[in-house]
């Protein structure tokens, strides 16, 4: 009886790696895209890339790190602030 159960549960929702293969699917086109305008490089030019690409992920770190020091610092600044302005606050921290 549970075998009937589960291969009826597999038949309507798919199996969990069938699913997952669902999920990834739609990015398999977008890695070959990247690989096509990649593969062509030299050394150099990838170890550039490497650079631009760890310098984006940076900036990025870094906006975040802007933002969490403004919302941390007007936690601080006001004392006598509503209890729910702050519970916003930390909740976007999180």
């Amino acid at each position: 009886m549970l075998d009937f159960v589960n291969s009826l549960l597999k038949k309507f929702f798919g199996s969990k790696a069938e699913r997952d293969l669902k999920e990834l699917t739609p990015f398999v086109g977008l890695i070959n895209s990247e690989y096509e305008k990649l593969s062509g490089l030299s050394n150099d030019a990838l170890r550039a890339k490497t650079a631009e690409f760890k310098q984006q992920i940076q900036d990025y770190i870094q906006e975040i790190e802007n933002e969490l020091a403004e919302l941390h610092s007007s936690s601080e600044e006001n004392p006598d602030m509503d209890l729910q302005e702050k519970e916003k606050i930390f909740t976007r921290v999180d």
